[in-house]
């Protein structure tokens, strides 16, 4: 069975409710996971943009977003995504960082924003199509 962006929202969210840190850590994770997989199907990273020296996958779909023009919705979007996956990065590897649900919190506003530029974007886009 395959899975959505939106699954891995749902899911993100659901550990806002929990009192654990590992809940906390897994939520932020998943919450990432969303907008970054959201994202990578509206705005898929050309094949020819890399970086020197060469950067792992998702540094480098960071990278491609954010050399769009400023003020750009790829830019703005990969803004927005750049700052989840810091957080994401010290959910999973900083263990020492305690991490709870403002950060949690911060997290689900974060991909909202970005859902919501999307849903903007592509009802746009249906509107446009739709007029033709």
């Amino acid at each position: 069975m395959s899975v959505s962006p939106q699954d891995f929202l749902k899911s993100g969210k659901s550990y806002a409710q929990s009192n654990t840190e590992i809940d906390k850590r897994n939520g932020i994770s998943r919450i990432y996971y969303s907008a970054y997989h959201l994202l990578s199907r509206i705005f898929p990273k050309d094949p020819q943009f890399t970086l020197t020296p060469p950067k792992g996958l998702h540094k480098t779909y960071h990278a491609f977003l954010e050399s769009h023009p400023a003020n750009s919705n790829e830019r703005i979007c990969g803004i927005k995504l750049k700052q989840l996956y810091s957080r994401r990065v010290a959910s999973d590897y900083e263990l020492d960082v305690d991490l709870g649900r403002s950060d949690l919190a911060m997290q689900i506003a974060t991909a909202d924003f970005i859902f919501n530029k999307v849903e903007e974007l592509t009802a746009g886009s249906t509107s446009n199509n739709s007029a033709s």
